[in-house]
């Protein structure tokens, strides 16, 4: 069963910057944890962990630094052809459910064993008016795409119309280059494409 998840790309951000701030599981400083050890955590992973962590970097700071380019998911390239796309939000009915599809038996509910310190549930208290137009246009696509809706005081704001159009073509892209990745986004074919990507849609503060 080829499956993927999908979360709000608004907390999905507020939480990597939550994980840089407090340095999550001192994974930023181990370095068992350096990509070029077998770990995740790249060089682009320790830039943002000294500007974040060590420099006191603000979100909007880091935001505005670091994500400011046409938001994609890159793990859901070709959804098309996955079976079954999870919400993280209702994480635990939806493996149920692909268990049920499968046949498999549940053997006991999910265990949450990695929550992130320091971090508010509030998009407000992140999110302050001064980035709140550059969100709108670097996740909105994306938003709209998979059915989530930005905070209701947000309503100034309008998702701009050549946003969609840099997601739809980045869409199309990854849709491309997956057929050639077998959807793996870390295939050299997919990361020169996301690479490119980010390039022309970043949005320059």
């Amino acid at each position: 069963c080829s499956l993927a998840a999908v979360r709000h790309p608004l907390g999905s951000a507020t939480t990597g910057y939550a994980k840089l701030k407090s340095n999550h599981k001192n994974q930023f400083t181990s370095d068992r944890a350096r990509i070029e050890n077998g770990g995740h955590v790249t060089l682009q992973h320790r830039e943002e962990f000294d500007y974040v962590h060590n420099q006191g970097m603000s979100f909007a700071e880091f935001l505005k630094r670091y994500r400011s380019r046409i938001y994609n998911n890159w793990f859901l390239i070709g959804e098309a052809e996955l079976e079954y796309v999870i919400r993280f939000e209702h994480l635990q009915e939806g493996f149920s459910e692909v268990l049920n599809r499968v046949g498999a038996t549940e053997m006991g509910p999910l265990s949450h064993v990695n929550p992130t310190k320091q971090k508010s549930q509030n998009f407000s208290e992140y999110y302050n008016a001064e980035v709140r137009e550059l969100a709108m246009t670097c996740y909105g696509p994306f938003m709209q795409k998979w059915g989530y809706d930005f905070p209701s005081e947000w309503t100034e704001y309008k998702v701009p119309r050549l946003a969609r159009w840099q997601f739809n073509a980045l869409l199309r892209a990854g849709n491309i280059a997956a057929k050639f990745g077998a959807l793996d986004p870390n295939h050299p074919i997919i990361a020169a494409a996301k690479r490119a990507a980010d390039r022309i849609t970043a949005k320059r503060a």
